[in-house]
């Protein structure tokens, strides 16, 4: 998946779980989150309507792309867009991977020279009040060029993943990624990878005004190193994005066709009417919080406390039908397999105040992202008459 990369020592990955173990400690966790936020500003800066670079269209056909010759004044140099048609809830939810076969599934698909990869540690992830945030550290492994006689290559990646609406109702998802080095509890032993750098690369989907439609966007820095003329870096450009973004609709239609499959009973008996808080969030239900059943657990959610879910009903068939934000993850997880998000541990961590305090400390560290998405976020190409 790099566009960019440059060589350093050489790697190889240790013997890993599917699950990853929990293996860094809170400040180190601290640490990487405060890196996920900073790469996501650093590729937001880069591409807002009022302070972005100044790009320059050169291909408009399936997709348009857009380039910029002021690399130093910026993280990425690339900027692709398209639209496709999907959910935006369940495009970010495909973008989630916490175990190692998850995103070996992937890669797979998103690269024909993938090797090998593994889930290094999942710093945050999901959880009822933030069902698609996602923070972890991946390694992934990519065949060298047939040409070269270099070792094949290895890659330890930071990846942040999340999904905010505006006080408009517009959605922004994001997957966000950059190398980073980490601690010797999850360094890999040397052996036949050598160790190279992916440079910041982001995709953002975001919803229009057309219903069910999104445009999604690939940003990232390609180094033509300065010796092809500019058609000839344009075309490897266009080859590159057009490859990158294919893949990536392909992996995204594959997971949308394993959707959530909600197996329901015919008759779900509500809880006692006494309940007076939704069960997720323990907001107090009143005039302006409505009170509503959920369809799989039957305990009672508020409205955004829900989503409508296709679901199997006996002798009924499929139905759309509310299901509590909980349960929603519990099925995701299934799905998965994500042996690292147990409902044993699931519980434990809502029940647990000190785990909850840490929780609630790195998502605070985020909160400046989703608070420029929220207010003051306008993607220069979505504001452009050459926009897909």
């Amino acid at each position: 998946m790099s566009p960019q990369s440059s060589a350093s020592s050489p790697s190889t990955p240790a013997m890993l779980p599917a699950a990853p173990l929990d293996l860094l400690s809170d400040r180190e966790k601290e640490h990487f989150t405060n890196v996920a936020k900073h790469m996501t500003q650093a590729l937001l800066a880069a591409t807002n309507f009022t302070q972005a670079m100044p790009w320059k269209l050169v291909y408009d056909k399936q997709f348009q792309i857009y380039r910029t010759e002021l690399c130093g004044l910026g993280p990425c140099n690339v900027h692709a867009v398209t639209k496709l048609v999907a959910h935006i809830d369940e495009v970010t939810e495909a973008l989630i991977t916490t175990t190692t076969d998850a995103y070996k599934t992937m890669m797979s698909t998103l690269s024909s020279d993938f090797i090998d990869g593994a889930v290094l540690s999942n710093i945050l992830t999901p959880t009822p009040e933030n069902p698609f945030r996602y923070v972890g550290l991946k390694w992934a492994a990519f065949k060298s060029s047939t040409l070269s006689m270099a070792k094949d290559k290895d890659f330890v990646i930071l990846e942040y993943v999340d999904l905010i609406e505006d006080a408009h109702g517009q959605k922004t998802a994001f997957r966000i990624m950059q190398s980073v080095d980490v601690p010797a509890s999850l360094e890999t032993a040397p052996g036949r990878y050598t160790r190279e750098h992916v440079p910041l690369v982001g995709f953002i989907y975001y919803t229009t005004q057309k219903k069910g439609e999104l445009r999604m966007t690939y940003t990232c820095n390609v180094d033509t190193k300065g010796d092809l003329p500019t058609w000839a870096a344009n075309s490897a450009i266009q080859s590159h994005v057009e490859k990158c973004i294919t893949k990536t609709l392909k992996y995204i239609e594959f997971q949308r066709i394993r959707n959530d499959n909600f197996e329901l009973p015919q008759r779900v008996i509500p809880m006692s009417g006494e309940t007076d808080a939704c069960h997720v969030c323990e907001k107090k239900f009143s005039f302006y919080r409505h009170r509503y059943s959920c369809l799989k657990c039957a305990k009672y959610v508020c409205s955004n406390c829900y989503s409508l879910r296709t679901a199997a009903v006996p002798e009924l068939g499929e139905r759309k039908l509310k299901v509590c934000t909980v349960c929603v993850i519990q099925v995701r997880q299934a799905r998965r397999g994500s042996h690292d998000l147990k409902k044993e541990q699931f519980d434990a961590a809502v029940t647990s105040v000190a785990a909850q305090q840490k929780r609630q400390s790195l998502d605070d560290v985020l909160n400046s992202v989703r608070h420029l998405i929220a207010t003051d976020y306008k993607l220069f190409s979505s504001q452009s008459p050459n926009a897909a």
